[in-house]
This record gives C-alpha cells, structure tokens and sequence, in this order.
C-alpha cells in the first residue's frame, strides 16, 4: 500500500533547480558531461527534452510498468508498483547501498 503521495508527478520533483545543484557536483558533472549531446549541462536540463523524458519516466513508473527500467537503473525491481514514491525510495536505498556498502552488506 502507498500513501496518498502516490500521485505525486516526477515532474514535480525533478525539476530544473532542484537537479542542477547535484549536476554541478564536479564528479557528477565529469561523469555526465561527455554523455550529453551538448556540454552545457543546464541548458539540458532546461530543454524540453529533458522534461519530455521526465513525464516518460513518470508514465511508465505510475502505471507500473517500471520494472525493466529499475533494473537496467540497477534498482530494485521489487519497488515498481508502488509508483512515485517507491520508485523515489528504490534510488534511495541504491545510493544507500553505494554510499555505505559496509551496512548494507549482510554476508
């Protein structure tokens, strides 16, 4: 069951000034950079483009259609039914798992 956040839009969430400061993060930004069709990452961001693959992404995570894309993120795939909110929390519980592999490690 998920809360009533679960008609939360991604577009509401991953929006230009709420990315960008994370963007500019330099090993963010030396990672991304070549990766983009042009090397001005806030111009990306601001494009239609981007917001265009955002509502794409939100589409397919709100109507549970989420898992093959989860799992290519590397997320689990387990969190792709409970749309916007489970899907915040599978990539919160995989930079968890990055940033702190120790405790997550249960072997």
């Amino acid at each position: 069951p998920v809360s009533s956040a679960a008609g939360v839009q991604l577009s509401a969430v991953v929006t230009p000034d709420a990315v960008l400061p994370h963007l500019f993060d330099p090993p963010v930004a030396s990672t991304l950079t070549p990766l983009l069709p042009s090397q001005d990452l806030e111009a990306e961001v601001r494009s239609p483009q981007f917001a265009q693959a955002v509502d794409s992404l939100n589409m397919i995570v709100q109507t549970g259609q989420a898992s093959a894309v989860m799992s290519s993120f590397g997320l689990d795939p387990n969190y792709a039914f409970g749309g916007i909110p489970a899907f915040l929390k599978a990539i919160q519980e995989a930079v968890d798992a990055e940033e702190h592999p120790s405790e997550m490690d249960t072997s």
